[in-house]
């Protein structure tokens, strides 16, 4: 088997490893607030790998009002 044959067949699961870790390292470390009725909350690691995702924001639902809109992410530290 040449590394050619040993990288093509190790590239999936790879990157579905990178992803799963990106997407668990945005759900721990970041929060949404939503724009109608200003409360913050986090959103689940499932939720954000199901949801239409546009650099930092995504389309989620305000677990406290109901509001479904594109919501930006915001780091915990600020």
């Amino acid at each position: 088997m040449s590394i050619i044959t040993l990288i093509a067949y190790a590239m999936p699961p790879l990157a579905l490893i990178l992803v799963f870790k990106f997407i668990n390292h945005r759900a721990k470390h970041m929060h949404c607030v939503c724009p109608n009725c200003g409360s913050t909350f986090k959103v689940s690691p499932m939720a954000l790998l199901f949801t239409v995702r546009f650099g930092l924001t995504a389309l989620l639902t305000c677990p406290v009002c109901g509001y479904r809109a594109m919501m930006n992410f915001i780091n915990d530290k600020e």
